[in-house]
C-alpha cells in the first residue's frame, strides 16, 4: 500500500492506493472458430466494437487505471458453452502472460436443471473456478430489462432453482447475483436459507430510474427497500459498477455524478466498506464510453473521505471472498 506525498489533490486521489483487485470483468471471442461459446447476437454491442477482448487488451485496459493490478475474476459471458469457456478462460489464465495476475473464475450454470450437479462437479476440477452465475433480470411490464437467457420469473421462489443454489456449498462455491430492483425482497427472502453460500450482488443492484422524476423516484424507493433487505443479510456483498446502466454519460456530467455518488455512498453505508467492492465491468464500461483513467478516478473521488482503511476494503480486501487459500487472506491489509 503506497501513497504520493507530494504532488496536487488529482494526483493524490489517483495514486494513493496502488494495489488492486477487479472483481468482475469479460473476456470474450465471438469468432466462429473460438472455443468459447460466445455469440454477437446474445453479446450485442459490446462485441461488435470488441469481437475479441482478450488477455493484452484486459492488461492495456488496466494498466490506464493507475493500480497496479493483482488479482482479477472473470464472469461469465452468456456462453452457449459454458463448461467450455470456463476451460478457455482457465487457459488465458495459465499462460506466461498471465503469471503476474492471479485469476478466479465465475462460471455459468442453471440452477435450474436437473443435471446442474454433474455440471458444477466439473467445474470443481477447476481450482480457479470460485462461483456461479445465472443472471436473473426479470421485470413484467419492461422486456428491455429481460436479460438474456432468463426464462422466467420465479427461479427465486422456485423449489427446483434453490435445490441447484444449495449445491453451491457442497462445492464451497459463491452465487453472484444479478437481478432487477424489484426482486431484491425475494433475493433476500432466499438466500436467507442459504447463510454458508456468499452471495455477491452485481452492478449495485441495477437501479432503473425509467423515463421522469416520478418514475425514478418510485424506482429508487423501491431500490432501496430491496437493498435493506439483502444488506441484512451477513453473506452478502456488492459490487459497485456498471454505473452506466443507471446514468449512461454520468462520468462526464457533474449533477449525474453527485447522483450516483450518492447512491454509492448509500449503499456503503448499509453493508460497510468491508461488504462492498469496485469493479471495471471491462470490457461491457469500455463500450458503454468510460474510459480505465476516468472511471478509477470517479471511483477514488466518491470515497475520498473515507478513511483509507476503508478505502482499502472496497478496492482490494473484500474482493478476496474469490479466494480460499491461505497465501491470498494473508494478502488482506489491514490499516
Amino acid at each position: 500500500y503506497q501513497r504520493r506525498v507530494r504532488g496536487n489533490l488529482k494526483d493524490f486521489l489517483y495514486t494513493r492506493i496502488m494495489e488492486l483487485v477487479d472483481p468482475h470483468f469479460h473476456y470474450w471471442d465471438v469468432n466462429a472458430d473460438s472455443p468459447s461459446g460466445h455469440d454477437k447476437g446474445i453479446l450485442g454491442g459490446p462485441s461488435n466494437q470488441y469481437p475479441q477482448y482478450l488477455l493484452k487488451d484486459y492488461v492495456a485496459d488496466m494498466e490506464k487505471t493507475g493500480f497496479k493490478l493483482k488479482k482479477a475474476v472473470f464472469v461469465e459471458a452468456l456462453s452457449n458453452k459454458p463448461l467450455e469457456e470456463t476451460k478457455w478462460v482457465d487457459s488465458l489464465a495459465s499462460t506466461k502472460e498471465a503469471e503476474n495476475i492471479k485469476h478466479a473464475i465465475v462460471s455459468y450454470a442453471d440452477l435450474s436443471k436437473s443435471d446442474v450437479d454433474g455440471l458444477l462437479k466439473a467445474y470443481s476440477q477447476c481450482e480457479r473456478v470460485r462461483g456461479i452465475r445465472q443472471i436473473l433480470n426479470h421485470h413484467p411490464k419492461n422486456p428491455k430489462l429481460i436479460w438474456p437467457k432468463v426464462e422466467r420469473d420465479d427461479y427465486l421462489r422456485s423449489a427446483d432453482w434453490r435445490h441447484g443454489l444449495s449445491l453451491l456449498e457442497k462445492y464451497h462455491m459463491s452465487f453472484d447475483l444479478q437481478i432487477n430492483p424489484h426482486q431484491l425482497k425475494d433475493a433476500a427472502e432466499c438466500f436467507h436459507s442459504f447463510p454458508n453460500i456468499p452471495v455477491i450482488l452485481n452492478h449495485l443492484g441495477c437501479p432503473h430510474l425509467g423515463q421522469g422524476e416520478s418514475e425514478g423516484q418510485e424506482s429508487l424507493k423501491v431500490w432501496r427497500e430491496g437493498m435493506t433487505a439483502l444488506s441484512s443479510l451477513s453473506h452478502a456483498t456488492v459490487k459497485i459498477s456498471m454505473l452506466s446502466f443507471i446514468k449512461n454519460g454520468w462520468e462526464k456530467d457533474e449533477s449525474s455524478k453527485k447522483l450516483l455518488t450518492g447512491l454509492v455512498r448509500e449503499v456503503i453505508d448499509l453493508f460497510g466498506a468491508q461488504r462492498c467492492m469496485f469493479a471495471s465491468n471491462y470490457p461491457v464500461d469500455s463500450f458503454l464510453g468510460v474510459d480505465p483513467h476516468t472511471l478509477y478516478t470517479s471511483f477514488l473521488q466518491m470515497v475520498s473521505d473515507l478513511p483509507e482503511a476503508s478505502q482499502k476494503d472496497l478496492f482490494f480486501n473484500t474482493c478476496l471472498l474469490y479466494t480460499s487459500d491461505a497465501a491470498d487472506e494473508e494478502d488482506s491489509v489491514d490499516l
